[in-house]
């Protein structure tokens, strides 16, 4: 009877109709039997149902609200590793896809604690992370870890969760190098924070780095001044692929260039990359046509496909995308933001005849992947202003989609690359790479009406106080609020190059005044390389800045971290020998740079 209730429950809470008798024979097996221990990865197989089936992985803890964890997808191995105790339901959806009808299955599952009395870490399957437990503390408080190696003087610690009466708290360790002896602490703070507990010491030695996982050699360019952020001291390097059939393994290194994570999982291939890093710990990535979340152990938390979107793009009557690229970014609500690659027909515009033009949406999912909110830069920009440099697409060249569904050739109209969040009035800022433009649109935490507010770039809205000869940017990357007025952003410099030919890639900081729509420089650092393509930027944590110049020489690919000061001076810089999409300076793998969430 339980089980029947909790049937219609995951019935009426299905993020599709409920149906009727229209899928048969539909079987779920696992490989555990209604327990599982804290940070063990279970793997359920959906079969059956029919032709044309999908198959939906859904997860709560008893009482808490059904989360997607992998939503519609006709893949049926789902694999699961909880870190929270506690007794879940876990339910599975077969949907066939010819009439849309649906059929549950639901599970009750005891996820069991590894700690109960005292503190207890285990080994994962990376060597460089570790599993902790920490045994029930009192409700209201919080708890951290702290951890470092033997002998050092400064910890390094987790992020801080809340205890619950009864509970075990668990934690993955990240950010240790290979082939070292650590001792941790967990630390319970009370809610005043007037007095702390300190754990008893417990010992971990981490694993070798197997051969398999190799990654690029870096060299310190420049070494640390007494003006360097010590504090971020962590660099988290999102790698592209090398060559063909040389895979990139996304990683991080400390200020010495010695890895302290990576996570083998996230191999990367055509049309894939680790795009952000998460508070709390985890990353986002686009993997081909699927959107994930991995937490630091490298598990899956969440994923949706480029398929399930477009489902519900033509639900509400918006074009398809042909697929993702260059963000994936968690929102201060919760909702996660991508952009996609949309394509339109046009008769005699940005040339002659008929034209196949490639543009960007805006897609933002909630916290169960679903489409919330949706802006098409085809609805709300001028087609007629084409790309700056009259670039095109062909499919699976780089910076294009695998492939195009109206021409063989398509003006690569926008080729945007990073969409920010504007903390003082929830809207976005979208860095239009090839209209040389960062717009803001009205977003409003998801009521916005997508209207273009304003156009920062040359001949965009703005006046710009400057001396240089060439002040703004252009085909930049990674634009970022850092406060309610100030962006930073990494000044590729293409068309600038173009027009002069020569020049070095800049790092920005422009202070605006949004009302007046006027601008000034901050920050103008020449950078002393030219990368043509990719570029992170970020302020730091002392006030210092820290931009990824991420294709420098095509001929001889590699990228340089700069740590800049806000004079302009360039400080600490390390190189990568290998094309890296974003680099991200960190003080843990914890807490994001300033600006990414």
């Amino acid at each position: 009877m339980v089980k029947q209730f909790l049937a219609l429950i995951v019935c009426a809470l299905s993020l599709a109709a409920c149906g009727n008798g229209g899928v048969s024979g539909f079987v779920v097996s696992s490989s555990v039997s209604g327990s599982q221990p804290v940070g063990l990865t279970s793997t359920w197989i959906a079969s059956g149902g029919g032709s044309s089936m999908a198959y939906r992985f859904n997860a709560a803890r008893t009482g808490g609200p059904l989360r997607v964890i992998y939503d519609f997808t006709p893949e049926g191995i789902f694999e699961w590793t909880p870190i929270d105790e506690g007794d879940y339901i876990v339910t599975f959806d077969a949907r066939n896809n010819m009439d849309g009808t649906i059929e549950s299955k639901v599970f009750e599952i005891l996820v069991e604690p590894i700690a109960t009395t005292e503190p207890i870490v285990f080994p994962t399957t990376n060597p460089l992370v570790a599993l902790f437990g920490v045994p029930p503390c009192e409700d209201g408080s919080s708890v951290r870890v702290l951890f470092r190696p033997v002998g050092a003087t400064d910890f390094d610690s987790t992020d801080t969760k809340e205890c619950v009466s009864g509970r075990s708290t668990n934690f993955y360790i990240a950010g240790m190098t290979e082939d070292t002896a650590y001792e941790m602490f967990h630390e319970v703070l009370n809610p005043a924070r007037t007095t702390r507990v300190i754990g008893s010491q417990v010992l971990f030695y981490t694993g070798i780095i197997p051969a398999e996982a190799t990654f690029p050699t870096t060299t310190i360019v420049s070494p640390l001044t007494v003006s360097s952020s010590i504090v971020d001291d962590i660099i988290l390097h999102t790698t592209i692929r090398g060559t063909p059939g040389d895979p990139a393994i996304p990683f991080a290194t400390n200020l010495n260039g010695d890895v302290v994570w990576y996570v083998e999982k996230l191999v990367q291939q055509a049309q894939s990359a680790l795009t952000r890093p998460l508070a709390g710990g985890g990353v986002l990535v686009q993997n081909g046509s699927k959107l994930q979340e991995f937490d630091l152990g490298g598990n899956i938390v969440q994923q949706t496909t480029i398929e399930r979107i477009n489902e519900q793009l033509l639900a509400v009557g918006e074009d398809p995308i042909i697929g993702t690229h260059h963000e994936l970014r968690r929102l201060p609500n919760g909702h996660t933001v991508t952009i996609g690659y949309v394509e339109r027909l046009f008769l005699d515009v940005q040339g002659t005849g008929i034209i196949d033009i490639l543009a960007d949406m805006i897609i933002v999912l909630d916290e169960n992947f679903q489409l919330a909110w949706v802006w098409n830069a085809f609805d709300h920009m001028d087609v007629s202003r084409a790309a700056i440099l009259g670039q095109t697409c062909r499919g699976g060249e780089g910076g294009c989609p695998p492939s195009l569904n109206l021409a063989d050739v398509a003006n690569d109209w926008t080729h945007s690359n990073a969409v920010g969040y504007s903390p003082g009035d929830g809207n976005l800022i979208l860095s239009v790479r090839h209209q040389d433009w960062v717009i803001k649109i009205d977003y409003r935490d998801g009521s916005g009406t997508g209207d273009i507010i304003w156009r920062l770039g040359e001949d965009g809205d703005f006046t710009l106080a400057s001396m240089d000869a060439s002040p703004w940017f252009s085909h930049q990357h990674d634009s970022n609020y850092i406060s309610n007025n100030h962006i930073v952003l990494y000044d590729n410099g293409n068309t600038r190059v173009a027009n002069s030919g020569s020049g070095n890639s800049r790092g920005q900081v422009y202070l605006l005044d949004e009302t007046t729509l006027s601008a000034s420089l901050v920050l103008n650092a020449d950078l002393g390389v030219y990368s043509l393509a990719l570029g992170s930027a970020q302020i730091l944590s002392n006030g210092n800045y820290h931009f990824n110049s991420g294709l420098i020489d095509p001929q001889n690919v590699y990228a340089i971290g700069d740590e800049v000061l806000p004079d302009g001076t360039l400080d600490y810089g390390l190189q990568i020998d290998r094309a890296v999409y974003r680099s991200f300076r960190m003080p843990d793998m914890y807490t994001p740079p300033l600006g990414t969430n």
